[in-house]
């Protein structure tokens, strides 16, 4: 899965949101979202207020206390190769808030198909596409789960994919949390 890297020409701004599953950080520049990662941020946070990454940070907080179901920042597409920047979108597209659907559906609607050559399964290439999300929450890999709806794999660790899953209620809340 190879990443494009752009030359930064414009730079990026840092914001830090806290959340139910811990800390985000989001880089931004003036045109779109470059990255979001789970976790302490390497950078200090630099964002002004205005600008895309507080925007983005906003939106996100405005996610986590269960008053936004759809984000109107967009990640910077031109960062990923053709392949995974088409399912990326393909998973925006048929996974709203509140649903799920299987890495098989996934790999199904962006049109991957097996490819013998390469041994490798439609659903695998999603999975390998979606563990390399730059942007997740922004772009829900969380709700992409197996076709016998067990919860699969996630990049920030399966306890995060489950938090975010009932957070938009397509999980019960457990009686101890």
């Amino acid at each position: 899965m190879s990443h494009r890297a752009p030359e930064d020409a414009v730079p990026a701004q840092i914001a830090v949101v806290d959340s139910a599953v811990g800390p985000l950080s989001v880089e931004a520049d003036e045109n779109a979202v470059r990255r979001v990662r789970f976790g302490a941020v390497d950078a200090v946070p630099d964002a002004v207020p205005g600008s895309l990454a507080a925007r983005a940070a906003a939106e996100l907080a405005e996610y986590f206390a269960g008053t936004r179901t759809a984000f109107e920042v967009r990640p910077d597409w031109s960062r990923l190769d053709e392949e995974p920047a088409h399912v990326l979108a393909t998973l925006v597209r048929i996974a709203p808030f509140g649903h799920t659907v299987s890495y098989g559906e996934l790999a199904a609607a962006a049109g991957l198909h097996y490819d013998p050559k390469l041994g490798q399964v439609a659903s695998r290439v999603v999975g390998q596409v979606l563990n390399a999300n730059p942007w997740p929450v922004l772009v829900p890999c969380h709700r992409v789960v197996m076709s016998d709806g067990s919860l699969g794999g996630f990049g920030g660790g399966v306890w995060r994919k489950e938090a975010l899953l009932r957070l938009e209620g397509v999980l019960p809340d457990t009686l101890w949390d």
